[in-house]
C-alpha cells in the first residue's frame, strides 16, 4: 500500500482509492478492530495498558470505566486498532480467541500501538468520526503507518456500518519527546505526510504528564472534497468579532484552498456570568 494514497488521492480519485484500501485484508502487523468485539473487556484493558505505558502512567482520557467502555466496543461504537511486530500481533489475536482476560502482567509485556475511532457528532457535528486514544510503546511510527492508513481508509469508505460519514476529525500532538515526556512527532508526521489531513487550527486542552497542557493540531480528512466545498458554499458569510480572528480564519481557509467571505462585526463584550447588568438610561430592568 502506497504511503501517500490518501494524501495524493483528491477529488474524484479519493473515493475509489479509499475503497481499494477498504477491500484489502489487514496486514500481519495489525489487527482488524472487529476482533475486539470477541472480548471487549480485553480490548479495554489492553488499550489502557498501552496508553499508560506510553504516557508513564499519567493518562487522563476516557479509558478507565471498564463496564461502560466494553459495552461501547461490543456495540461497535468504539473501534480499537492495535499494531506492532508480527509476533506481538499474533499473540494479541491468540488472546482475543481465548476465553477470559489474562493478568495485567501479560498485557504489559506486549509491545504495541493503538488508536480508537468513535462517533464525533457531539463534538464536531453529524457525519464526523473522531480518531483518538493514540499511543505506542514502539520506538517509531514505521509500524503504525500502514495500519493507520488501512484503518482510516476503511472508516472513510464505510467500515462503520449504519453511519453516514464524510469527515475524520483528529487532534494529533505535535511536540517532540523531551525531559521524559513522550511526544507526538511520529503520528504528526503520519498525518501531514502520509494522510495529508487539513490543518484547521489548534486545540489547547491536552493534559500531559505532570498536569502540563499542550497545544494540539486540529486536523480533518474528508472522504470527498465536495463535502467540504458544499459546507463553505452553504455557510455564506462568516462573521468575526475582531480583525485578528478574521485574519486567522482567512489564512486557514486559504491554506486549505477555500475562499470564504469574512465580515468583521464588533460584538458587545460578555459580562460575568450571573453578574447584574449595568443600568442604561430608560432601562426599567436596570438597578434602581
Amino acid at each position: 500500500m502506497a504511503g501517500g494514497v490518501i494524501r495524493h488521492a483528491t477529488g474524484d480519485d479519493r473515493a475509489p482509492a479509499l475503497r481499494r484500501i477498504a477491500a484489502a485484508e489487514p496486514g500481519a502487523t495489525w489487527t482488524d478492530p472487529d476482533i475486539c468485539r470477541r472480548n471487549p473487556l480485553l480490548a479495554v484493558r489492553l488499550r489502557r495498558s498501552v496508553l499508560m505505558r506510553c504516557y508513564n502512567g499519567d493518562y487522563h482520557t476516557d479509558v478507565f470505566d471498564e463496564a461502560r467502555l466494553a459495552g461501547r466496543i461490543a456495540d461497535g461504537w468504539e473501534r480499537v486498532l492495535f499494531w506492532g511486530p508480527e509476533d506481538q500481533v499474533s499473540r494479541v489475536a491468540e488472546l482475543f480467541h481465548a476465553p477470559g482476560c489474562p493478568p495485567g502482567s501479560v498485557l504489559d509485556g506486549l509491545s504495541l500501538g493503538t488508536h480508537t475511532s468513535l462517533p464525533g457528532e457531539e463534538l464536531y457535528g453529524r457525519g464526523h468520526v473522531e480518531v483518538a486514544r493514540t499511543g505506542s510503546t514502539q520506538g517509531d511510527s514505521a509500524g503504525a503507518t500502514e495500519a493507520i492508513l488501512w484503518d482510516l481508509g476503511r472508516i472513510l469508505a464505510g467500515a462503520r456500518k449504519g453511519e453516514v460519514l464524510h469527515t475524520l476529525s483528529c487532534v494529533p500532538r505535535n511536540r517532540r519527546s523531551a525531559h521524559g515526556v513522550p511526544g507526538g512527532a511520529a503520528i504528526h508526521r503520519l498525518h501531514t505526510r502520509a494522510v495529508g489531513s487539513r490543518h484547521w487550527g489548534v486545540a489547547p486542552f491536552y493534559v500531559m504528564v505532570g498536569g502540563s497542557l499542550e497545544l494540539l493540531d486540529y486536523r480533518e480528512v474528508s472522504f470527498e472534497e465536495r463535502y467540504v466545498r458544499h459546507g463553505f458554499a452553504t455557510c455564506g458569510t462568516v462573521h468575526m468579532s475582531d480583525t485578528v480572528s478574521a485574519s486567522l480564519v482567512a489564512d486557514l481557509c486559504e491554506l486549505n484552498g477555500f475562499d470564504v467571505n469574512i465580515r468583521t462585526v464588533q460584538a458587545e463584550p460578555l459580562g460575568l456570568r450571573d453578574a447584574p447588568a449595568p443600568a442604561r438610561p430608560g432601562d426599567p430592568h436596570g438597578p434602581g
